[in-house]
């Protein structure tokens, strides 16, 4: 189970390194000194915060359990921390189109952290109901 998870927040962050840095140098493009510097400033932050989101949305999740505001703040604490954390790098980075560089990876950043909290749900549902059920845990981890 921990490399499974470990594999996805891997997976996830090269593909944050690779499509959030094709952004940052695609939305750049009136200022061709400085958008590879934006474009490697946004992929290596993409990839390394992908690896810190990815925890805290676990993190967040299993502390929430059970909890009315489970769901909303698994996804809301990363996803501000996430756009908070890069506006702070392209400030620092002098990025010529900050917002426009963040755009893209907040709202795709958003999509996917509400997909995978949702499949988080999800996962938890279908194995309570298994459990109901009776199935061991073993058939629950090979998925039937």
């Amino acid at each position: 189970m921990q490399r499974e998870r470990a594999r996805r927040v891997v997976v996830s962050a090269l593909l944050a390194l690779v499509v959030f840095g094709s952004w940052a140098y695609a939305v750049n493009f009136h200022d061709p000194g400085r958008r590879l510097v934006a474009a490697l400033s946004q992929g290596l932050f993409s990839f390394a915060f992908s690896l810190v989101v990815m925890s805290i949305t676990e993190a967040t999740y299993a502390r929430l359990a059970g909890r009315r505001w489970q769901v909303p703040l698994a996804v809301a604490v990363p996803v501000g921390t996430s756009v908070v954390g890069a506006a702070l790098v392209h400030l620092a980075a002098r990025t010529p189109s900050p917002g426009l560089t963040l755009l893209g990876p907040a709202l795709v950043g958003a999509a996917y952290q509400t997909a995978y909290v949702l499949h988080l749900r999800r996962r938890d549902d279908r194995s309570r109901d298994d459990m109901q059920k009776g199935l061991p845990k073993e058939a629950l981890e090979r998925g039937g």
